[in-house]
């Protein structure tokens, strides 16, 4: 299904360290949406793709408010929208913002990185309890950057969400760019160790809880053994585009915010064969394609690990040996929870949601 992605915005009012957006001060028009929206269905034709699901991304999407509520009532109305969604800090977010949200059943994805984010604002945690509790949102998006980017260690901040924070699912992601060294890479593997202990316990103890690390590896080993391994590592440039504030096309929000590899301009006559040229000169770069790449075949994790982020794979000329370094430790306790609570009957209860997304 083609991604959408509708970069609303490049500012936002946080300035995290690992975010790979340039965080600048422009802001999409509606007259650049109705162009990019003009456009989609030739691109759409182009991927060979059907249908689309919408993400209104940014900086902070919600600083181009005026633009959502023009996008909202269009994508929703369009019966090849399969779905909307839109990532957000939560921390500009208002009542009457929140009632055209659930209007048009935008799915809200929820950027917060718990403890180690309570310095950036002041108001945070009451924010984000009060997002939580209207919207039911049930897990959010928490990065998972170097130790010395952050205060408190993955267990610590694990033990927050679940028993302060009532928030049992905590999406723990990780910063998959060249920014770890040897030292990081260590610290990190005795924390992934803590975090699986303090999961295992959990589970033990009758709490349906998996944070999200764990829980998508699981998910792209049991892909990988059903369906084979992707052909993909991300949406970025192959079934998806990211739509930038100045009428221009990348492969993502990522490339857009660098201003590399543009495929087209919305807001200028872009011939289809321009368009295919660009497009097949992105893929040509064979970094696109996880199954090809010779430093991973002889990986144990081979069948089903997807490699990381291509924008990284590109600017670095291939994986880097140091997110290998942290997805085998990540796949290793992601396993190791699996042998050890097999015949635990919460683990199976979780395990049933889990596998559902592979129906």
């Amino acid at each position: 299904m083609f991604q959408f992605e509708v970069v609303v915005t490049e500012s936002c009012n946080l300035n995290c360290e690992y975010c790979y957006m340039v965080n600048k001060n422009q802001k999409m028009t509606r007259k650049v949406f109705d162009a990019h929206y003009a456009a989609l269905p030739k691109i759409m034709n182009i991927y060979g793709e059907k249908r689309f699901t919408t993400t209104l991304f940014g900086g902070e999407p919600l600083l181009n408010w005026g633009l959502i509520e023009h996008i909202l009532p269009i994508v929703s109305k369009d019966p090849k929208c399969q779905g909307i969604t839109l990532p957000t800090n939560g921390l500009l977010i208002q009542p009457y913002m929140i009632d055209t949200l659930k209007k048009y059943n935008v799915n809200i994805s929820l950027s917060f990185d718990g403890l180690w984010q309570e310095n950036k604002n002041d108001t945070g945690l009451f924010r984000f309890r009060e997002i939580r509790d209207t919207l039911g949102i049930k897990t959010c998006k928490v990065m998972i950057p170097p130790q010395s980017q952050r205060k408190v260690n993955l267990k610590q901040n694990y033990e927050w969400f679940v028993e302060e924070f009532g928030m049992m699912n905590p999406d723990f992601t990780l910063v998959r760019d060249d920014v770890w060294y040897p030292l990081d890479i260590s610290v990190f593997k005795f924390e992934i160790k803590e975090l699986a202990d303090q999961t295992i316990e959990y589970i033990k103890q009758g709490i349906e809880t998996l944070p999200g690390i764990f829980s998508l590896y699981i998910l792209d080993t049991l892909f990988g053994k059903k369906y084979g391994k992707r052909s993909f590592g991300c949406f970025a440039g192959i079934h998806g585009l990211g739509f930038m504030p100045d009428g221009k096309v990348y492969p993502c929000a990522r490339f857009g915010s660098k201003e590399e590899y543009e495929i087209f301009s919305s807001t200028t006559k872009s011939e289809n064969n321009m368009i295919e040229k660009n497009y097949k000169k992105f893929l040509n770069k064979n970094i696109t394609d996880p199954r090809t790449f010779d430093k991973c075949k002889q990986c144990i994790l081979y069948e089903y690990c997807n490699a990381g982020c291509t924008y990284s794979q590109l600017k670095n000329g291939g994986v880097l040996d140091s997110v290998c370094e942290l997805y085998k430790a990540s796949y290793e306790q992601a396993f190791r929870i699996v042998d050890e609570l097999k015949d635990n009957k919460t683990f199976k209860k979780i395990m049933n949601n889990l596998t559902g997304r592979l129906k």
